[in-house]
């Protein structure tokens, strides 16, 4: 017989991050300190199916076992057990019970957990104190300006996902009942009259510090003396124009039969679209490096610690940690301090490459040193619909162009007369 009633109150509370079982298909799922959700877990179809019951703030250990055992009964009786959610108790659904709905039902939207994390904790950090127990209708856009005014000058960019998480919530919330009335939260024809500017104005958009392509020789040939599976992906990454994310994630069933095609599945892609990447000699070696690696309980080509994925700090560390790019970065630095005050030039970074650049600056390589088209090398960083391009183009004869461009980046990054140039001049120095 299943065991039931595993879980203690006071574990509701203290229980690390995991999915933890209470029996009888109730769990408790920890993300954070302050984002414990309880779930119902069953089967039907013959597919694991989970439902989100609310968080251990809108419902008591108790509580979430009494509904379950509804649950059970429902899923006994054949019938759907989601049935009992959307059956809302209008008093208990408060805007912080709308939130955490919401967040279970995009949770398979967000391309990582992270995603999740961010919108739970941004909520807890400026939202739920001031309208976490209010109900949706009662909300104001005082209630909303109380929020932001405080954050939108010195925090632009998160005070931006703020009001933008606060105005789905409530536009979830406002479809639930029924509401119809102007989202306090929106800023076109709202918050944009009540002194906030936008934006882009307040805080302009920071481009992510990118080396220069000359570089990248040097850049690539320090990283071919290192064989961990870190800097494996980090080649991995700027051989493919990619971002870090989308690489270090990369799995051997997206990998073609013949290894020379990597096609990234829509839910992995910012654009939400299908992204191909054709393979050159050098990313071919690497696959084959790390097939001889293959983890046996993980199908991630460059698996992190048991199986997980490497983390985006541990590909920071192997790239700040390259000779040739802590000049860089000595140079960004030296350059930033000379701007400022003596006062304040202790304790000053900056970056002069991000992993991120590194498409900047194989972009700018391209542009500057092939006579590929645009579209192309757009193509390339994901930033253009490819059915678009093909609509106007054959779609084979699009892909042999990326093909071609992809080789000559390979080459170009294994451009051995560049790197020897390079460490004869600094020996004259």
């Amino acid at each position: 017989m299943a065991q039931i009633n595993l879980l203690k109150p006071r574990q509701v509370a203290t229980l690390g991050a995991g999915f933890h079982s209470d029996g009888s298909n109730l769990y408790l799922r920890v993300s954070s300190p302050s984002s414990r959700q309880w779930v119902f877990r069953y089967s039907a179809g013959g597919r694991v199916r989970q439902l989100g019951l609310g968080s251990t703030v809108e419902r008591t250990l108790a509580d979430a076992r009494a509904i379950a055992q509804k649950m059970r009964e429902a899923v006994r009786d054949g019938t759907d057990p989601a049935a009992l959610l959307n059956a809302r108790d209008p008093d208990k659904m408060t805007f912080r019970a709308y939130a955490e709905e919401l967040i279970e039902t995009k949770r398979k939207e967000f391309r990582s957990q992270k995603w999740g994390k961010q919108w739970s904790s941004t909520l807890e950090a400026f939202v739920y104190p001031g309208i976490g127990n209010k109900r949706a209708n009662d909300i104001t856009l005082n209630d909303v300006e109380a929020i932001l005014r405080p954050i939108w000058s010195t925090k632009t960019e998160t005070a931006s996902r703020v009001r933008s998480r606060v105005e789905a919530i409530l536009d979830f919330a406002y479809v639930a009942e029924g509401i119809e009335k102007r989202n306090p939260a929106a800023f076109k024809g709202n918050l944009e009259h009540r002194g906030f500017g936008k934006p882009r104005k307040i805080s302009p958009v920071k481009n992510h510090a990118a080396a220069h392509f000359s570089e990248i020789p040097a850049i690539m040939a320090e990283l071919r003396e290192r064989s961990s599976t870190t800097s494996l992906c980090l080649r991995f990454t700027i051989l493919t124009w990619t971002r870090s994310s989308e690489a270090r994630a990369a799995s051997w069933e997206e990998i073609g039969s013949d290894a020379t095609l990597w096609t990234i599945p829509p839910r992995r892609m910012k654009a939400g679209r299908e992204h191909q990447v054709p393979l050159c000699v050098e990313a071919r070696e690497i696959l084959e490096t790390m097939d001889k690696r293959r983890h046996k309980d993980s199908d991630a080509i460059f698996p992190g610690l048991h199986g997980g994925l490497i983390s985006d700090v541990a590909i920071n560390k192997v790239l700040h940690g390259l000779e040739s790019v802590k000049r860089l970065d000595a140079a960004a630095t030296e350059r930033l301090r000379v701007n400022l005050c003596p006062k304040d030039r202790d304790d000053v970074f900056a970056h002069g490459a991000t992993v991120h650049g590194f498409r900047a600056t194989a972009r700018s390589w391209g542009a500057a040193k092939t006579s590929f088209p645009p579209f192309v090398l757009e193509l390339a960083l994901a930033h253009v619909n490819k059915d678009r391009v093909e609509s106007a183009y054959q779609r084979d004869a699009v892909l042999e162009k990326r093909r071609q461009l992809m080789d000559a980046w390979g080459r170009y990054c294994s451009n051995s007369n560049v790197v020897q140039l390079k460490r004869e001049m600094r020996g004259l120095r």
